[in-house]
């Protein structure tokens, strides 16, 4: 016995099924140069920065005052002369 059958006219896909996983092209690393306290993070976590955009505002009083403290001394040193 021999079964015919007609053929079916219908759009095929193709596609394949690989492992692995995904890596960015361009990825950064952030190290802070300085400690102190985080007043403000103006960027949005995930989206795209660009060069010298702020991603942190850092507490400055304290590096004020360091500065105004050295200022004093240099006017000292300068008055003992």
């Amino acid at each position: 016995m021999v079964t015919v059958s007609t053929p079916l006219d219908r759009e095929v896909t193709d596609w394949d099924e690989y492992t692995g996983h995904l890596v960015s092209p361009e990825t950064a690393n952030i190290a802070a140069r300085i400690s102190g306290i985080i007043v403000a993070a103006p960027f949005k976590e995930g989206a795209l920065v660009k060069k010298d955009d702020v991603l942190f505002v850092i507490d400055d009083r304290p590096f004020r005052a360091d500065l105004e403290n050295k200022k004093a001394n240099v006017a000292k040193d300068q008055a003992q002369l």
